[in-house]
Parts: structure tokens; sequence; C-alpha cells
């Protein structure tokens, strides 16, 4: 199905670096629309040197400059033409049934949604721990962001989204605070009185990581949630942050697991490094 601008009531953000896996996540994509009869329009915002590769008639390309993820996720939104626009990642593949999930979860009045992203494969270790579970949704500014969703898979209000102004072009990857710039989208909305949804139907399968991926990515992912509670100057979080970042270590020195107590001292000096320096 060819979606246009009259039909299509889903567009689906993909940012790319030059992932080999960009084109099966698009085809997944495309795939799922399918099943569900629905015109989705898929915006992939190229951050690669090289050429894009050929993609399926649905997929709209928007080639950036390297300056960010939520800079390229701004462009995104930029291009987006539906009043739902959703983000996965370009080494993703969504659920055949993501669309239709998402389409029968995502009623007239949400604001934001956010799903479970499982292991695509059994090699190594999880990219994060949202597994599926009930349908709920969170409200109210005392909401640990982290406890929301991931920007994996997630899905908003197009409206809602750049009313808010975006996403913080000095968080995620590839700025000045390396990651977490969905948290900061979960802040704003929730301290605007939004509600969020959490749709366990909208998975998604993300590759494993090895034990030496898994521990590279912990320091950057705590600096960004430092970042994230100095700006918004969340001591409440902060404090649960850090809590739970001691009782990890803590279970790691009591079960003698030495790749847990790595991760949780990385994280740990991450968050503390990226709450304590000033903000730029």
């Amino acid at each position: 199905m060819t979606a246009t601008r009259r039909d299509t009531v889903l567009s689906v953000v993909v940012c790319s670096l030059g992932t080999a896996g960009l084109e099966e996540a698009v085809e997944s994509i495309v795939a799922s629309a399918e099943r569900a009869a629905a015109g989705v329009q898929v915006v992939v915002v190229w951050q690669g040197e090289a050429a894009p590769p050929a993609l399926p008639e649905q997929a709209t390309v928007v080639e950036v400059a390297p300056a960010g993820l939520s800079h390229a996720r701004n462009r995104g939104l930029a291009a987006a033409t539906a009043r739902v626009v959703a983000f996965v990642d370009d080494d993703e593949l969504v659920d055949p049934g993501w669309v239709g999930a998402l389409l029968a979860g995502f009623g007239p009045g949400t604001v934001a949604a956010f799903g479970p992203v499982e292991p695509l494969d059994d090699r190594g270790l999880p990219y994060c721990h949202l597994q599926p579970g009930d349908l709920r949704t969170f409200s109210g500014r005392f909401v640990p962001p982290w406890t929301v969703g991931t920007g994996g898979n997630m899905v908003f209000d197009r409206a809602a989204l750049v009313e808010l102004g975006g996403f913080d072009v000095r968080l995620g990857v590839g700025a000045e605070g390396r990651s977490a710039e969905e948290s900061d989208v979960i802040v704003r909305l929730l301290r605007s009185g939004a509600e969020i949804a959490w749709l366990p139907e909208l998975g998604v399968y993300h590759p494993s990581k090895d034990e030496q991926e898994h521990l590279a990515s912990r320091f950057p992912y705590g600096f960004g949630m430092g970042r994230v509670v100095r700006k918004h100057r969340d001591v409440a979080s902060g404090a649960r942050y850090l809590v739970a970042g001691i009782e990890s270590y803590a279970e790691g020195v009591r079960t003698r697991d030495r790749r847990r107590r790595r991760e949780a001292l990385a994280t740990l000096r991450g968050f503390l490094a990226g709450a304590l320096k000033p903000v730029r």
C-alpha cells in the first residue's frame, strides 16, 4: 500500500548513521502496516557517509549532517505528515502486529505511548529490560522517567510533540548529553499534565549486546540521566536513581557477580558526572 498525505495514519521515523540493518527495519515496518491494512509513511533520517540504500516506496529519505540523534529525530518529526508519529531504531525489527497494536491503543486523546523492547537473538545480553506487561498509564511529575519506556519504541501525537519543542538537541547520542533524550521528553510531558500509555502489544526486537558492549553503554546512559535530573532540578528522581544504582552494586557484591558490579559502578559514575557538570 502506498501511503499518501491524505490516507497516511502513521508516520514512523527511523534515524540511521548507516547501520546495515536499516533495510530490514524498514521492511518490518512496511510488512506490519500491510498486515494492519494501514497507510504508513516511513521517514528515514539518513546521516550516513555513503548514499542511502534502496528502500520501499513508503519510505521518505531525509539526508542531514550527523549532528546528533535528537537533531535527527527533530528533522524526522518535521517531515512526518500523520497525526501520530512513532520512533524506532534502525537496528530493530517491529513485531508483525506492531502497527495494528499501535493504532488500536493510540486513541484520539492519547499524547504518548511506549512499548516493550525484547531481544532479537539469544547471543548476548538484552539491550534493556522493558518486557510486556499489563496495559497501564503513567501520570504525575514524580514518576521516574526510566520506568516509563525507552527511545527505541515510542509514539506521540505529532502536534503535542511539536508544541513541546521536540527533542532537546543537547541530549542523546552524538550530543554533549550522550543519551536520555526520551527521558527528558517524558519528564516534560508528565510535568505538563499529560498521561503516557504503556502498550504491551507494541513490541519491537533489538539485537543483544556482548558483555563489553553492554558495559560500554552504562556510563553514557548514566551521564544522560544525570543531565536530565540536573536540567529539571529533579532531586527526587536523582535520589531514586542513586539508590537503585547502589542497590544494584550491593547485589553484585552479595552474589559475587563481577559483571553487575562493573555495570553498576559505570552507571553511577556516569550519573554523577552528568548531574554535577554544568549544562552548556
